[in-house]
């Protein structure tokens, strides 16, 4: 009865390590970034309430990485002209839990929510990136790859351009 238990154990974890070798092995092969460089265009919508709704579009020819809580909820940062320049808005309170790598692909766009703190002139930018490995995998065999597989790929900032600011309806 054990021996049987044992040997079913061993036939389940087999054939978990073939399908994680699959998923790697067709990531590394396949790839969904292509060869091109990818470049994000953020413009504005319309406010609604306190926020600004604006656009996220890869204009590049290769699929973009950004960090967040899904494709439509990127890690963002808000600058704010304060008449001598431009000066970091306060922080939104970003909480790791739940986030993770969001991939556009080319042409592709998404509608993101942006919370205005300021009733000044404003702009908002994402940090992306070329996908890597672990993008391209289930996040719980991305977490288990060593680090020198993670992506090397420079992180570029895409800023949106200077947004009056108008009372939010």
């Amino acid at each position: 009865m054990v021996f049987s238990q044992l040997k079913r154990m061993k036939s389940r974890i087999a054939i978990a390590a073939s399908l994680i070798l699959i998923a790697v092995v067709t990531a590394l092969f396949v790839g969904t970034s292509g060869t091109g460089n990818p470049s994000l265009a953020i413009s504005f919508l319309y406010y609604h309430l306190n926020y600004a709704v604006v656009e996220i579009r890869n204009v590049g020819s290769g699929t973009a990485c950004y960090y967040g809580y899904g494709a439509a909820s990127p890690f963002y940062e808000v600058m704010i002209d304060c008449g001598t320049g431009w000066t970091k808005a306060p922080s939104r309170f970003w909480c790791g839990t739940g986030a993770g790598s969001a991939l556009l692909p080319p042409n592709q766009a998404k509608t993101v929510q942006v919370y205005l703190p300021t009733n000044q002139q404003w702009k908002v930018g994402v940090a992306f990136r070329k996908p890597g490995l672990e993008d391209r995998l289930p996040r719980f065999v991305a977490r288990c790859l060593p680090s020198a597989w993670q992506s090397q790929s420079p992180t570029y900032t895409a800023w949106s351009p200077p947004i009056p600011y108008s009372k939010a309806q």
